[in-house]
C-alpha cells in the first residue's frame, strides 16, 4: 500500500503544480474576454475635454474649447494643446 499512496501524492502533486502554473499564465495567453474591451478604450488618443458647469461665473453657454497658445520657438512641429472653458469672448479654467 505504501507505494499506491506515493503516487497519488506525485499525482496530486501535480496536479497542483498545473493548476498555479495555469493561474500565473498572462492574459494573453489564457484569452481573457476583458481583453477586447481594454483595446476599445486605448483607441482613444488625446484628452477629453473638460466639465465647464460652474466654471465661467455664471456666464452661460460655458463650453470647453482647445486653445492653441502663442509660441515663437523655431521648431513648429510641436505645440501645447490645451483645454479652457469658453463663454462669450472670454476663456477659464476648467
Amino acid at each position: 500500500m505504501a507505494p499506491q499512496s506515493r503516487n497519488r501524492f506525485k499525482v496530486a502533486l501535480i496536479l497542483a503544480f498545473f493548476f498555479f502554473l495555469i493561474l500565473l499564465l498572462p492574459e494573453s495567453v489564457r484569452g481573457d474576454r476583458r481583453r477586447n474591451s481594454l483595446e476599445e478604450k486605448r483607441v482613444m488618443i488625446g484628452s477629453k475635454p473638460p466639465a465647464c458647469r460652474n466654471k465661467c461665473m455664471k456666464c452661460k453657454p460655458c463650453t470647453a474649447t482647445v486653445v492653441v497658445p502663442n509660441h515663437k520657438s523655431q521648431d513648429d512641429s510641436y505645440y501645447l494643446l490645451s483645454w479652457k472653458c469658453r463663454c462669450g469672448d472670454k476663456f477659464f479654467q476648467p
